[in-house]
């Protein structure tokens, strides 16, 4: 019998399955595409390209304007733009650095309030005591490589060619602008710096690291460290430097110089589905992602390590943003379990690129919940959650009828991943997010015969 009632709960589970989240990305794709087209000619913006990664799982990429080619003669072409192009995604890259870190602390290889020293031979103007932790949050103190006067020049000079990161730190490094642990600054040169603890301790090349750990096993398979790895038969897109000036130029120093704090290029949908798959906790354990979302204060929300956690409209989301010649924005909404990505190719458009993702997370939030609430059936109804969302604790009252009945609980996330699963007589239970983490999970709850009800609950 207890196999009968589980396959029926699959059956209806499924179905719930179906009739909630029934292809999203079919269901608003029109939609999405015409808000992106719609805002980027509002602001006259030359190229724009998008990413949702919904609910269900089901992807919408998008993309609007326009973009040259070179041929052998030097003539330009000038083409529609569109989403199998690589676009830079800059510091977006940091949230990759920090998880390699935090994945390497899990494995009791290395502990984030371990000293940079530990690792790797000291570098001229960075003072002992920095914590790999401190590296991670902007609070080490240390000036930006970027910000030294002579690096724009270098990187920006097309004929300039790869500049290694040691190269880097030993010419472009001034001396640190903080003591350690006292004011947050956000520094380019962090990052650097847990580039080489990383290779120290893999013993092997970041970008490969990279792959092994994050792009095969979570399938982005149109990621790449710029300068590091080859991607063809995909190419990168340029810039617009104003309405008629299209640069497609490969900038070798200023990629390579980026390295472990903004090198990685991606499709749209890469990186909305790296986006979707850190925030919601499919890479990191709950403990790190913890650690990795609690952080200092600062203008754009809360920097953890390498991630920003910020309210808007409140609503709370898990973002960070990336500049290189382009712009792009990431964020995942942990209430409503949706990644969005834009990247545009404007130079200098980085308020409109922020516009934009805000007009897209806008969109989202009003259509998702009145889609999911439009279809949401009978069965989901039957258990109370209160309060939910929460910020801790969440208490779920079964139907009266079934006190007196042993129930078995199982709580899934979005994925469909098994996260909890137990057998209780009594009245209601509670779960705790230091359990589960942020976002979204189904509640499913049954006894020996029949399905007592399935409830969505969410820990902001």
């Amino acid at each position: 019998m207890y196999k009968q009632s589980k396959l029926l709960l699959f059956t209806i589970l499924l179905s719930v399955t179906r009739v909630l989240y029934g292809q999203m990305n079919l269901e608003f794709q029109d939609t999405l595409q015409q808000t992106l087209q719609n805002f980027a000619t509002s602001k006259q913006m030359m190229g724009v390209s998008g990413s949702v990664v919904f609910p269900d799982g089901s992807v919408w990429s998008g993309a609007t304007g326009q973009y040259a080619t070179e041929n052998q003669s030097g003539q330009f072409s000038v083409e529609p733009l569109h989403t199998d192009l690589l676009f830079d995604i800059g510091s977006n890259t940091k949230s990759m650095t920090s998880t390699l870190i935090l994945l390497l602390e899990e494995e009791n290889a290395l502990s984030i309030e371990d000293t940079l020293y530990t690792y790797i031979d000291p570098v001229p103007n960075v003072p002992y005591g920095i914590t790999l932790k401190q590296l991670m949050e902007h609070m080490s103190g240390l000036s930006s490589y970027t910000d030294h006067p002579d690096f724009g020049n270098t990187v920006n000079d097309a004929n300039s060619g790869f500049l290694h990161p040691d190269t880097v730190l030993s010419l472009y490094l001034e001396a640190p602008v903080y003591a350690p642990g006292t004011i947050w600054h956000y520094s380019n040169t962090n990052y650097l710096l847990l580039g080489k603890v990383i290779e120290s301790i893999e013993n092997l090349p970041y970008h490969e690291v990279l792959q092994e750990r994050i792009f095969t096993p979570y399938s982005l398979n149109n990621m790449f460290l710029d300068q590091y790895q080859t991607y063809t038969p995909l190419s990168k897109v340029g810039t617009w430097f104003g309405s008629a000036n299209f640069d497609p130029t490969d900038y070798i120093a200023f990629m390579s110089a980026a390295w472990t704090a903004g090198g990685v290029v991606s499709k749209p949908e890469d990186l909305a589905s790296y986006c979707h798959q850190l925030c919601r906790g499919d890479i990191l354990s709950v403990a790190s992602m913890n650690k990795m979302t609690t952080g200092t204060t600062m203008s754009l929300g809360e920097y953890g390590l390498g991630l920003i956690k910020s309210t808007y409209n409140g609503r709370a989301y898990l973002n960070h943003g990336g500049t290189t010649l382009q712009n792009s924005e990431m964020h995942y909404s942990i209430e409503t379990d949706f990644s969005v990505a834009v990247i545009n190719i404007d130079y200098g458009f980085n308020t409109k690129t922020n516009q934009l993702q805000k007009k897209m997370i806008d969109l989202l939030e009003s259509l998702i919940p009145e889609y999911l609430s439009v279809n949401e059936l009978v069965t989901a109804e039957i258990l109370t959650a209160f309060p939910n969302p929460s910020d801790n604790q969440i208490y779920i009252r079964f139907p009266d009828q079934s006190n007196h009945l042993e129930k078995h609980i199982e709580v899934y996330n979005t994925s469909g991943k098994l996260c909890l699963s137990f057998k209780t007589k009594g009245e209601q239970i509670v779960l705790d997010k230091a359990q589960f983490g942020s976002g979204m999970f189904l509640v499913k709850a049954f006894d020996s015969q029949n399905v007592i009800g399935v409830r969505k609950i969410i820990f902001n």
